[in-house]
Formats: structure tokens, C-alpha cells, sequence
């Protein structure tokens, strides 16, 4: 509550150039110094500064976030003794801070009038409520999309325009064996390791997304079925570059693509998950008794 816990004070001087005749009047515009006359411990420590010598130095006018609150709406009101808003804000001391700040105007008849900012630092809720928004859309292992934003964008893309529009789903082969044999943490690896390999074979256009546990899926508009099996065989080879290490990577995949409007898009991804799994099943994976794993 503001009104019980003002956590920071900055409090500078507002001078007039005609008489103030009512106590409603306000400063014009152009007349706000911008010297800070107090400000409290709290402020200083918001700001990052060494000490309140140091924040009375500079003048507030020279902050062009902070000089944009004085906007005519501000000068000019007769009616408001209270002005809020948010502010990003990076301080003379490299400090970013995010405020939520609002401004009272305390009038004066002997020596014009004074501003007083009370603001609270909420960079902690904005990053809490950025890291909530990021990841309603993206998958928290491999920082992909999520399935929830995959299904968003086929509702969206489905359209005369974007045909044709192809779909891969890739599914990571051997994931179950990997947890069992080396634990879940190698697993993770696996699965991150097998991300970047999609992201580095696709375009900077396509949306891929951690579909499933070890399942993804990629979503190419204006794409050919051709060109969605290039992108497969590439895939394809960059795992066996890397298959030098003791858990090779193995990625199973199936693509299909929507020509006609008329087509369903869900069948199309239906049509991919089918083959995805005829070219799960060609992979045949053994472990021997030292715990390795082979495709072949």
C-alpha cells in the first residue's frame, strides 16, 4: 500500500512564473529544474548510488525517461494531485531498475512548488511476470517453442497463402534406454543436444518445437514436400557427424506436406507422425552388457 510504505522518496524544486492564483494551480510547462532537494536512504539504494552527496548532484532533466513524465498532460492538469506509470530505468550508477512510481505535487505560495516521486522498485515482478510469459510458450529444458505455441501457429498459418506448408516430426530414438543406463541427466543432455542439431538444420523462418518428452515438431511454411525431405537428409547427417561419442545420437523423422486448401492440416501432422514412426521402427537399437547403446 503506498500510503503505509513509501519504499523510496526523491523530492526536487518547481518553480512558477506568474502567481499562483488558486491552490489548484499547477507548474507550466518548461518550468521544472529537475534539482533534487531530499531524497531518502531507500532511494539511494534503489539507485545504486554510493551515497545522497553523489544522487543530488544530477539534475533530473538530463534523464530523458524521467524528463518524459513532465508531458503536457502533467503540466496542464488542474484536476489530478496524483500522477503514476511505470518506468525502465537504467540510473547514472549502471543499476537497471524497473519503478512503479507516482508523483504528487505539493503546492507552495511563498517559493513556487515542490514534486514528490514516490516509487517502488518492482524488477523482481517484471522479471517473474517475463520468465511466466516466456515459458507459457516455450519448452524450459531446451528454451524451443513449446507444443501449446506449435498448435497456436498451425491454427494460425493455415492459410491459401502459406501453402505449401509441411510438417517434420522428429523423435529422439533410444531416450528410455539412455535414462535407464546413465540417468535422467544424461538423458537431458541427449535431448538438448538433439534440439540444437534441428535448430541448426532448419531456416530462420521455421518454428520448431519440443512436441512431446522426446518428440519435436517443425512447421515450415511455403515449404515442398522436396524441400522437407532436404531438410530430413540433413538432419540425418549431422547426427552421424557427431556419432564419435559413447551415446550416439539417433533422431527418427517423417514429414508430409499440405498442397490443396481443401486438405485437413491435422491429417497432414498426422501423416508425419505415421511416417516418423515407420522410420522409428527401421532404427533397431541393442544394449550390450556394458551398458552401450548402437543403432544400426
Amino acid at each position: 500500500c503506498w500510503a503505509n510504505r513509501i519504499l523510496s522518496l526523491w523530492r526536487w524544486w518547481v518553480t512558477t512564473s506568474k502567481k499562483q492564483e488558486s491552490s489548484r494551480a499547477c507548474p507550466e510547462e518548461g518550468q521544472i529544474k529537475g534539482n533534487i532537494l531530499e531524497v531518502n536512504k531507500e532511494m539511494i539504494e534503489l539507485l545504486g548510488a554510493p551515497n545522497k552527496k553523489e544522487v543530488k548532484k544530477f539534475n533530473l532533466n538530463n534523464v530523458e525517461k524521467i524528463k518524459h513524465i513532465w508531458n503536457n498532460d502533467f503540466l496542464s492538469s488542474k484536476n489530478k494531485d496524483i500522477f503514476e506509470g511505470n518506468l525502465e530505468y537504467t540510473t547514472n550508477w549502471g543499476k537497471k531498475v524497473f519503478l512503479k512510481y507516482k508523483i504528487e505535487i505539493i503546492l507552495s505560495k511563498k517559493n513556487g512548488s515542490e514534486i514528490i516521486i514516490a516509487a517502488n522498485d518492482i524488477s523482481r515482478e517484471k522479471e517473474i511476470e517475463k520468465n511466466l510469459k516466456y515459458f507459457s510458450f516455450h519448452d524450459e529444458l531446451t528454451n524451443l517453442y513449446n507444443r501449446r505455441y506449435f498448435e497456436n501457429e498451425i491454427k494460425r498459418l493455415d492459410t491459401k497463402r502459406k501453402l505449401p506448408i509441411s510438417i517434420i516430426i522428429a523423435d529422439l530414438n533410444g531416450l528410455k534406454i539412455i535414462n535407464d543406463s546413465y540417468g535422467h541427466k544424461k538423458g537431458d543432455e541427449i535431448l538438448i543436444q538433439a534440439s540444437q542439431i534441428l535448430k541448426e538444420s532448419l531456416r530462420e523462418e521455421d518454428i520448431l518445437a519440443r512436441y512431446g518428452g522426446d518428440e519435436f515438431a517443425v512447421l515450415l511454411p511455403n515449404t515442398t514436400k522436396e524441400t522437407a525431405e532436404k531438410i530430413n537428409k540433413r538432419i540425418k547427417e549431422k547426427c552421424k557427424k557427431i556419432n564419435n561419442n559413447p551415446i550416439p545420437i539417433s533422431i527418427a523423422l517423417g514429414e508430409a506436406t499440405k498442397e490443396k486448401p481443401e486438405q485437413d492440416i491435422k491429417e497432414i501432422l498426422k501423416k508425419a507422425d505415421d511416417k516418423m514412426y515407420k522410420d522409428k521402427l527401421s532404427e533397431e537399437f541393442a544394449r550390450t552388457p556394458r551398458g552401450e547403446i548402437k543403432a544400426r
